[in-house]
């Protein structure tokens, strides 16, 4: 088994910040080549848009901070890092243990799928959060400023549909 790193990113900032500072941080990282073969090459840019500007706005400054700090297109980077119009994944079974002081899981999909960051973020407009990447502007598991934890585990595909990714709509 080869060894796994996790980088830890602290960023208070504003969103658009957050994600310049995320770029140069995964800049000529192997998970951009990753993501850049698990992902369609165009996704449905104004149906993505038109969701994160209902939901969650500041996530668009992310990705435009994003596609400027890797040099990309914007509609490059909502492909790679948005979370839309992922493909489907085999259903698999992660397992997590909740207590009142812990949250613990497993991971079941190999590390190279893995974005090896984990960010405590705290966007001007937005509430904070800290939680393990996943798509670089998504979090498999997290906890926000309230306390608020969740984590995301893939165990079937029933109902899969186009739209944003629940580890990006967390």
């Amino acid at each position: 088994m080869s060894d796994t790193y996790v980088d830890v990113l602290q960023i208070r900032d504003t969103a658009f910040n957050i994600g310049i500072k995320t770029g140069i941080e995964i800049k000529n990282q192997p998970i951009i080549n990753t993501l850049e073969a698990i992902t369609k090459p165009e996704i449905d840019y104004d149906n993505m848009k038109s969701i994160y500007s209902s939901f969650a706005p500041h996530l668009l400054d992310e990705l435009d901070g994003l596609a400027y700090s890797l040099n990309l297109s914007p509609y490059k980077a909502a492909a790679l890092f948005s979370g839309y119009e992922v493909p489907r994944t085999e259903a698999m079974g992660c397992s997590a243990l909740l207590t009142e002081d812990f949250y613990i899981r497993n991971y079941d999909f190999s590390p190279t799928l893995y974005d090896g960051i984990f960010s405590l973020v705290q966007p001007e407009n937005s509430l904070a959060s800290a939680g393990y990447n996943l798509q670089i502007l998504g979090r498999h598991d997290g906890v926000n400023e309230h306390g608020l934890v969740m984590g995301l585990h893939f165990v079937s595909n029933d109902g899969y549909t186009k739209g944003i990714s629940p580890w990006t709509a967390k």
